[in-house]
């Protein structure tokens, strides 16, 4: 019961992300508008075949490339998201410090973790996504270090909020490999982290509009 409302509230958070997004960027007629709707709703499909697998068969499903297709796309569009604000910052820097390949770090270590399961070409696509995610929010977050605070426009909010994005992904499958049995209780960490994603998709909302307020088109 906790896992269908906890998926329930992420389908709603999901869906009103995409359709508010998609209204703006028809009304608006703003690139980025488009790409968090795409990024959403393709991430809403994926959470709809969980949310119906579990009514239907009353079970968590183990493991199935419907979800994980739709939400590899999401990772897709967020990335092609972070790549055209920073592409349209005109402060940005053109070179990437070396430090960056750090995020390899993480996204490496746990692909090799979460293989021990058995999921090896999903577990890559996944790292290599993830590891463009934090590349590219790393890097942005690096374009605003020394500028003044009327110069970000939001997009710092946007790199932070998208680094908050991966982290909590990866804090979700941890516990749901961890915790395995942990069953339908709060207590199960998954349920918080999984509602934490769902707030997530609510907050890139008022973080766009203030990004889409400057020059970007």
């Amino acid at each position: 019961m906790i896992e269908a409302l906890e998926n329930g509230f992420q389908l709603f958070a999901t869906g009103f992300c995409a359709l508010l997004s998609l209204h703006r960027a028809r009304t608006l007629e703003k690139r980025e508008w488009a790409l968090l709707s795409m990024f959403a709703g393709a991430f809403f499909f994926g959470d709809l075949y969980w949310l119906l697998y579990i009514i239907v068969y009353e079970k968590t499903p183990f493991y199935s490339f419907i979800p994980d297709l739709s939400w590899v796309t999401s990772y897709l569009f967020l990335l092609i998201l972070l790549i055209h604000v920073r592409r349209n910052d005109p402060l940005r820097n053109p070179r990437y410090p070396r430090a960056l390949w750090l995020v390899l770090v993480p996204t490496v270590g746990m692909c090799l973790l979460f293989m021990q399961s058995g999921d090896y070409i999903s577990n890559l696509v996944y790292a290599f996504f993830m590891s463009g995610l934090l590349w590219h929010a790393m890097s942005g977050l690096l374009d605003m270090r020394k500028r003044p605070e009327r110069d970000t426009c939001g997009r710092r909010n946007l790199y932070l909020l998208s680094l908050l994005f991966c982290v909590d992904e990866y804090l979700l499958w941890t516990a749901s490999w961890l915790f395995p049995t942990a069953g339908d209780t709060l207590l199960n960490p998954y349920y918080w982290f999984d509602a934490a994603l769902s707030v997530i998709f609510l907050l890139y909302l008022p973080v766009l509009r203030k990004v889409a307020g400057n020059e970007l088109h």
